[in-house]
């Protein structure tokens, strides 16, 4: 059984390809996020899910639609 804090790898993907697409660093994207960046890097890295508000706030500083970051539609 896959564990609940396994996200999907697509979800990691399109956050770091957003990342890199906009040229910031993932220490940027973090405290933009306001978070520490070990949280957003275990998000890039496949090891925690962000939840849906993250998602929204990483959607706008990104410049992605939330449909495209969470769903990949």
């Amino acid at each position: 059984m896959k564990n609940q804090a396994t996200n999907d790898v697509g979800i990691s993907r399109r956050i770091r390809q957003a990342r890199l697409k906009m040229r910031f660093s993932a220490v940027y994207v973090s405290k933009q996020m306001n978070l520490s960046h070990s949280i957003c890097s275990q998000w890039e890295n496949n090891k925690a899910n962000p939840s849906t508000a993250h998602l929204v706030k990483l959607a706008k500083i990104l410049n992605v639609s939330f449909e495209w970051l969470a769903l990949g539609s």
